[in-house]
């Protein structure tokens, strides 16, 4: 039996209703459902574990709408605009409201405000709808003119929605990545806030985040967090001119005491704290002269440690702490290769002996 014209039709324009969300993704270069692969296959297979099962909800509510359209179509007044509609408010609703919002209502400067996602329901959703208009548009299904106007109001009143709870939202934290300070052992972190000084809030938030503390890491020594108002400063990694009043808090943290320091606007926190690498250089600069190059190292090394207590046990991953621990198992061991270099009375002995002594280690070598 012959298919007639009119069956032929339908069946193309079902098929065109089925494939087109798979061309677009595929144009668009969306990956497949699981990450792997193009979309364009991927959505075009009703199988499990593929994006065009997510697609087989929507195009059976677009097949039973069409049927009964066609059969009944004054059940289904208004259907073109209707379904322009629900197109236009799947489209608004890929909208990355999250970045739209923080251009319009913060400095965040993008040449791309409006970025879209990749969520294949909507995409479906959105895809399906469009074509059921058409076809309701080629069947001149009654449609009242005012209710066109709901077509730009859906996806504007999304915005809407959106804007207000961005704007009714409670006091936002948003954390940029931590990078090295200008010394070894010192790190900084923007964060971006838009409310104005609470310790409490800031110490919840730190309490919360996933902020690794100094003294839980071997990364850095001492930590600045500077909590601004500037969103932009946060999405480019911009710590110059802090002093102004954008910057609300610092925050200070400190591994040789596990001290966390709260202060309104900005704050030094480098200021008067050491590192490991700073105390080296300055005891670099202390060391006896007339000695070599491999002493003068070893020496220093050794003299950081001097007026440190040490427990017996290593608690936290302090690196002023263990460095000296490693001095301390090492120190007979050291004693013996002077020795052995330079002679058991030579200076380089007596300095190395001497400066065990005041730290308070092992000298029976």
């Amino acid at each position: 039996m012959s298919l007639t014209a009119t069956t032929l039709t339908r069946i193309s324009f079902l098929l065109l209703a089925w494939i087109a969300p798979a061309l677009i993704a595929g144009a668009l270069r969306w990956p497949a459902l699981w990450g792997s692969g193009s979309a364009l296959v991927d959505y075009l297979l009703p199988l499990p574990l593929t994006g065009g099962v997510i697609h087989l909800p929507s195009f059976a509510v677009f097949v039973a709408v069409l049927v009964i359209a066609e059969r009944w179509p004054r059940r289904v007044p208004n259907l073109p605009a209707i379904a322009f509609c629900v197109c236009a408010l799947a489209i608004s609703l890929q909208i990355d409201f999250a970045r739209l919002n923080d251009v319009v209502f913060t400095d965040l400067q993008s040449s791309k405000p409006v970025k879209f996602g990749r969520n294949p329901l909507w995409l479906f959703i959105a895809s399906d709808t469009f074509w059921l208009g058409v076809w309701a548009l080629t069947k001149r299904i009654r449609t009242m003119p005012k209710t066109w106007f709901a077509i730009p109001l859906a996806p504007l009143a999304v915005i809407g929605v959106s804007a207000l709870r961005y704007v009714a939202a409670p006091a936002q934290f948003e954390a940029g990545t931590p990078v090295a300070a200008s010394i070894a052992g010192q790190q900084q972190q923007l964060v971006y806030t838009n409310s104005d000084f609470d310790e409490t809030a800031l110490r919840d938030w730190l309490a919360q985040s996933s902020h690794t503390r100094p003294w839980a890491t071997p990364n850095a020594q001492h930590a600045a967090i500077y909590f601004v108002r500037s969103r932009n400063k946060v999405a480019h990694g911009d710590f110059a001119d802090l002093h102004n009043s954008d910057t609300i808090a610092t925050l200070c943290l400190y591994e040789e005491d596990k001290r966390t320091d709260v202060h309104a606007g900005y704050r030094d926190c480098f200021a008067g704290r050491q590192t490991l690498v700073q105390r080296l250089n300055q005891a670099r600069a202390k060391v006896p002269a007339r000695v070599d190059r491999d002493f003068s190292k070893w020496y220093a090394q050794l003299a950081v440690c001097e007026g440190l207590r040490l427990e017996k046990e290593r608690a936290d991953n302090i690196e002023h702490v263990d460095h000296c621990l490693g001095m301390r198992r090492r120190f007979s061991q050291d004693l013996l290769a002077l020795k052995k270099r330079y002679g058991r009375t030579a200076r380089e002995v007596r300095l190395a002996q001497a400066l065990g002594t005041r730290v308070g280690f092992d000298n029976k070598n």
